[in-house]
């Protein structure tokens, strides 16, 4: 244990780590907040769905671009800028809601400059993270920052559910925003560890300065001539498509179980209360050898999980089933992160990790449209279904392709990518 907390002595890792509950608690609410604006006042799935459409699109147009600004420049001045946008946002839709009325449109800008936004900020603090602590305590690091994004959905619901009550939504966005500043100030603090000369080489040509074009192409080639990430990426993609349901059908489930606000609160805060349980086991328990072989078994009992969802008639037991989903969520999101920062040169990290994130999250924003669609079509039971159905099934498949099957045999530079 004392070893364990060594880590929290890292003053810039302290401080990025508290930044991440500010800002990790800021986007549970306002997630909480949206997609309950959307209910109450237009109460559309194919709008709450082509608003998530609309911000995932958004976000993998500019991703490529990010990745070559996160290496080219300051991955913490990419999120300094991206939070200051996030709060000036969300004071934005505050003053709007208190005189204007709310329409599709201005839903439909939100959604576009907040996809834009994360474009920017998410291969930054990927990259900002590599660069926090050394080696060695990659997994830890990623354990504990999970443990701020985990809570974070515990208490980001309840918060979110409490500010509406107490003063409406115009309330709600604005401390969202002053959550935003915090996370500014706190980040202000911390300093990376330089990029040292033996990790240049991850240019091929590194007297030449390269055009835009170029970089991204190195970033392609470096994920194309690896077998295991480009076999791990399809298999994410499917992943990402079938958990991804969850963000548009689970408001309709607490209108269709009657339980209003109250009700989604105490079931996505069931999902933060299982990550938040597996965020502090692995924040202990370091592992020292993660294969493809454990993401792959963790998506198939959270595929499972989400398939039994569509049985369930009270918040409480769907609460029970999203704890479930969070520790899986956990386990593969502390593992797979690690790997890739050991094996991906900083120098290029935003690049590759801009191809990675653009490959496997290209699917969700069209599975979200497809949920929303179904729910108005169908019925939520057919989306959990579907989408529980849809993870375990690429999964078990997944464990009997070869690059996955032989992955670990032969002592290669092949890299292991994400699940998510």
């Amino acid at each position: 244990m004392k070893e364990s907390l060594l880590i929290l002595k890292n003053r810039s890792f302290l401080f990025f780590w508290l930044a991440a509950w500010a800002s990790t608690l800021a986007d549970a609410v306002f997630m909480l907040g949206v997609s309950w604006l959307i209910v109450d006042t237009i109460g559309s799935g194919l709008i709450m769905g082509t608003f998530l459409l609309i911000m995932g699109v958004v976000r993998s147009a500019f991703m490529l671009v990010a990745g070559v600004y996160v290496d080219r420049m300051s991955p913490m001045l990419l999120m300094n800028l991206s939070l200051v946008a996030r709060a000036v946002m969300m004071g934005g839709l505050m003053l709007f809601l208190a005189f204007g009325e709310l329409n599709t449109w201005l839903l439909y800008g939100l959604a576009a400059l907040f996809g834009f936004v994360d474009a920017f900020f998410l291969p930054s603090a990927a990259a900002a993270r590599q660069r926090l602590v050394p080696e060695e305590q990659f997994t830890q690091s990623n354990a504990l920052l999970l443990v701020a994004s985990q809570v974070s959905m515990i208490l980001g619901p309840v918060a979110g559910a409490f500010l509406v009550a107490l003063g409406g939504y115009q309330v709600m966005f604005g401390t969202i925003a002053v959550a935003f500043l915090v996370a500014l100030f706190l980040l202000s603090i911390v300093r990376l560890l330089p990029i040292t000369s033996d990790e240049e080489e991850a240019t091929t040509e590194p007297e030449q300065k390269k055009s835009y074009w170029q970089e991204v192409g190195e970033g392609f080639r470096y994920v194309w001539n690896t077998p295991i990430i480009l076999t791990s990426i399809v298999v994410a993609m499917m992943v990402n498509a079938g958990v991804s349901v969850l963000t548009v059908a689970l408001p309709f489930l607490a209108d269709e179980l009657q339980v209003g606000v109250e009700g989604l609160g105490v079931m996505t805060s069931g999902m933060g209360v299982g990550g938040a349980i597996g965020a502090i086991l692995f924040s202990l328990w370091v592992i020292r050898r993660p294969t493809p072989q454990m993401n792959l078994t963790a998506c198939l009992i959270e595929g499972l999980a989400i398939m039994a969802l569509c049985m369930v008639s009270g918040p409480w037991v769907a609460a029970v089933l999203l704890a479930i989903t969070g520790i899986t969520t956990t386990a593969i999101n502390v593992i797979a992160p690690s790997v890739n920062q050991s094996i991906i040169p900083k120098a290029m990290f935003g690049r590759v990790i801009s191809v990675m994130m653009l490959a496997m999250n290209g699917s969700i924003p069209i599975s979200q449209a497809l949920s929303g669609y179904l729910v108005d079509s169908l019925s939520i039971w057919q989306v959990f279904l579907f989408g529980g159905l849809l993870e375990a099934g690429a999964a078990f498949i997944a464990f009997f392709l070869p690059a996955i099957r032989n992955y670990g045999k032969e002592q290669t530079n092949s890299a292991h990518v994400s699940m998510r």
